[in-house]
């Protein structure tokens, strides 16, 4: 007999993939989360797939998390990812402040960190706060090896309700005008569901 959790991971990856629809452009398709803490829509690369849905919303601990993936394309081996992140923010906690928080937590985790550009961005009408940096990853060739791979992050955050968010896109640094583009397609099409 499978237990609850089994049972809600199963569901949630029947939701995930019948949320996943085309959306009138062959290079791009719709994802759509009405479950947990953070109901989202957005449009996504085909060629990308649902790697990761996580939902905690109980007393303890309350987020969502996904993640998307694509496998690797000539010259970036491994490392082409969307995440979608939202969690309970504190009432001080504004896009700035969120910002602030991810980016010296990745400057303490890789050390060549390299900040190349802060913005500010509208998603919507939401206001958000936005950051592009440079990092090394460490990519998978076989079960006993890997590579290192110039990498870069963009990322927004914003605050809408209760709420703070953090859209991702990681991509190797040899396709990073491609992973440019579909950042802003994201961007352009993210919505929040009520």
């Amino acid at each position: 007999m499978r237990s609850a959790s089994t049972w809600a991971a199963l569901t949630l990856l029947l939701i995930a993939a019948t949320s996943a629809t085309s959306c009138g452009n062959s290079d791009y398709r719709m994802f759509s989360l009405n479950e947990g803490i953070g109901h989202f829509s957005m449009e996504y690369p085909a060629e990308y797939t649902v790697t990761r849905i996580d939902i905690r919303n109980d007393s303890a601990s309350k987020y969502t998390d996904i993640g998307l993936g694509t496998r690797p394309v000539a010259g970036s081996p491994g490392l082409n990812e969307i995440s979608i992140y939202a969690w309970p923010a504190e009432s001080s906690e504004t896009a700035v402040l969120v910002l602030d928080g991810l980016l010296a937590q990745a400057s303490s985790i890789f050390q060549d960190f390299r900040l190349l550009d802060r913005f500010a961005v509208m998603i919507g009408d939401m206001e958000g706060q936005g950051a592009t940096f440079s990092w090394t990853a460490s990519v998978s060739v076989n079960a006993s090896e890997a590579n290192t791979l110039p990498a870069v992050s963009r990322m927004v955050c914003f605050r809408h309700g209760d709420l703070a968010w953090e859209v991702h896109v990681a991509s190797g640094e040899a396709v990073k005008e491609q992973a440019e583009t579909e950042f802003q397609r994201i961007l352009d099409t993210f919505r929040i569901l009520d």
